[in-house]
């Protein structure tokens, strides 16, 4: 008994020819790289453009939360009320906890983000960075409480000012990272974060003198020593944030 397999034959000859055709227009895309479906270049934006814009948002937020948590330091210890320190410490621990959130979200995304606008290492050493400037404050108030200071020395209250100048300076240089564009600009904010450093160390400094010159109570002076010692290093803290996008510019230059 016979079969007609002329049906079968021009089903299979249809569907060869349409693969055919598709697989020409997938390597016509390949060789040229250009891309016919409007839905790639949605995706390419997804990979490239939108983590750009994340890291940068979150970089920006995490300098914010640590320009507002100088200020608020800044502020309330030159009160004179330590009855408001306990309220203080309270505050800057809601700044701390935001700022690991954000330094947490950037690890999290640098994990499961092929391409990043800047260099990871980068990314994630400015996270840290201005992560520590809060934890240094935070450090401060912390001590207040534990060690019952009744009254803020004026070296600290000196510090505290440069402090939030500085972070006030770090603002515009993690928001210069989103172009690059005025290199002038950048590094002579970059020098401005320099010389405030340099100055909270003469501060510092002079205050170390001060209490160990005549050393009545060593129990104040550790104390003392200590709270010079934190407020100082968030100063040091900022000027690393300086620096790293100082360096990081000079790689995308």
């Amino acid at each position: 008994m016979g079969f007609d397999l002329t049906p079968e034959i021009g089903l299979r000859t249809a569907a060869h020819t349409q693969f055919t055709r598709r697989s020409q227009r997938r390597s016509s895309y390949i060789g040229s790289g250009t891309c016919r479906s409007h839905h790639v270049p949605e995706r390419v934006d997804a990979l490239v453009e939108t983590p750009g814009i994340v890291f940068f948002d979150l970089l920006e937020s995490a300098t914010g939360n640590a320009y507002q948590a100088a200020q608020l330091f800044d502020r309330e210890i030159r009160t004179g009320d330590p009855a408001r320190f306990a309220e203080l410490r309270r505050q800057m621990k809601d700044f701390e906890h935001t700022g690991d959130d954000l330094t947490h979200e950037i690890v999290d995304r640098l994990n499961h983000t092929f391409v990043t606008p800047i260099e990871r290492e980068d990314i994630l050493h400015l996270a840290h960075a201005v992560d520590d400037v809060v934890d240094r404050i935070h450090a401060v108030c912390e001590r207040f409480i534990l060690y019952r200071i009744a009254t803020v020395k004026p070296a600290v209250m000196e510090i505290s000012s440069i402090l939030v100048e500085g972070c006030g300076e770090l603002l515009h240089l993690v928001r210069s990272l989103r172009n690059m564009s005025n290199g002038k600009e950048i590094r002579d904010r970059i020098r401005r974060v320099h010389s405030l450093e340099n100055k909270a160390d003469s501060i510092y400094h002079a205050a170390l003198a001060e209490i160990f010159e005549d050393p009545k109570d060593p129990i104040e002076l550790i104390k003392w020593k200590e709270i010079l010692e934190q407020v100082e290093d968030a100063t040091d803290k900022v000027e690393l944030v300086a620096k790293v996008v100082g360096s990081t510019v000079m790689k995308n230059a």
